[in-house]
């Protein structure tokens, strides 16, 4: 199908553009930002591989081929079809009504199937339907995304290709993750109805604030909307993207991309960066009383020590063995330690040492 071929054409196009980028940076050599120069729309600049994408519009010059091929295709299908109903309408076989008009429906949709698999065979790498409905929704809400997703996902794999290279061990950090963030986040889709509907009864004063979010809409928040401000609006739009990444990754990659990327305290992203800020060194092992001090950051990203809080997960999980009493005081001594530099504790909560007397004091069952 020539529609086919032209979008090979462009795909071919743009990873040549791409990689002419790369060896231009790998040589050090900045030719600033990316523009389009006439006569022969010819690509110069551009310091950023994605920011020649492969869609360029249905619009753009480069898809100007396909508006031929699909007009010459409906008007070849207009004539071959109003002379093949002029032909049956002379031996009576086909009732008057039947003309020109009536075949340029199908032909209208004809078209428009061929414009939309041109689109779809020049869809990034995670690129899908799912994102397209995202990007709709998000157009209609007028929420802000990010200018460029594959860029966005490119780093963060990066990120997380560098958790692989130091070797660290995360799996305290995993664990609790999902027991503080998303207790449910392995048995939903990306969507954790449970928590939103927590979320809305607190919403309308019925509750105990909670924010609902899953881990993977947290992630998508975090990499992909630019706008933070809470609003229905954005909360939408986290659905349909953490759908859409939930289509594309599995559980243990969303994850690990969640710890490489999110924001763990003003300014710092993903958890090697958060461990360097707060234990001033690059572990071999993140161990359980670091990773709850890490992952309790994640909901708390004010430098506040929120001391009645903590002490409702501490008793949970001491209580449910992920973590032990001793790992909870070594974690309490640590904020204890560094309130002040890193934590502060606002008016009305506990401070750590409060927070370890009451966990000392409560009974806990024998596992």
């Amino acid at each position: 199908m020539a529609t086919s071929h032209i979008a090979h054409l462009i795909k071919s196009q743009t990873f040549s553009e791409r990689k002419i980028i790369v060896i231009r940076r790998m040589l050090g050599v900045s030719y600033g930002e990316n523009t389009l120069v006439l006569p022969n729309w010819r690509i110069e600049g551009a310091d950023n591989p994605f920011s020649i994408h492969l869609n360029p519009g249905v619009l753009s010059h480069k898809a100007f081929p396909v508006w031929i091929v699909i007009a010459s295709n409906a008007v070849s299908l207009l004539f071959l079809g109003s002379a093949l109903i002029e032909y049956l309408q002379s031996f009576d076989q086909l009732e008057s009504f039947f003309g020109p008009v009536s075949i340029s429906v199908p032909i209208f949709v004809w078209s428009i199937f061929l414009l939309f698999s041109f689109r779809k065979q020049l869809n990034e790498a995670n690129e899908n339907y799912r994102l397209w409905i995202a990007k709709s929704a998000a157009y209609l809400f007028s929420v802000p995304l990010n200018d460029n997703f594959e860029q966005s996902i490119y780093h963060i794999r990066l990120d997380v290709a560098e958790m692989h290279r130091v070797k660290t061990d995360i799996n305290h950090a995993r664990k609790l993750a999902v027991d503080i963030e998303d207790k449910e986040f392995h048995l939903h889709a990306g969507i954790n109805w449970k928590g939103i509907a927590r979320a809305a009864k607190s919403f309308f004063g019925k509750g105990k604030r909670s924010g609902g979010s899953s881990i993977t809409q947290q992630f998508c928040r975090s990499n992909f909307i630019t706008n933070l401000r809470p609003t229905l609006s954005r909360k939408i739009v986290e659905i349909f993207l953490a759908k859409w990444i939930e289509s594309i990754w599995t559980k243990d990659e969303i994850l690990e991309a969640y710890l490489a990327s999110v924001r763990f305290e003003n300014g710092i992203y993903g958890v090697h960066r958060a461990y360097r800020h707060f234990f001033h060194d690059t572990p071999e092992t993140i161990c359980r009383w670091e990773a709850f001090i890490l992952i309790e950051r994640l909901g708390n990203i004010r430098g506040m020590f929120l001391g009645n809080r903590i002490r409702e997960i501490m008793k949970s999980q001491i209580e449910n063995g992920i973590i032990s009493l001793d790992e909870a005081e070594s974690s309490l001594k640590f904020y204890e330690t560094f309130l002040g530099e890193h934590f502060q504790v606002p008016a009305g909560q506990l401070t750590p040492m409060m927070v370890l007397e009451e966990l000392k004091s409560y009974s806990y069952p024998q596992n």
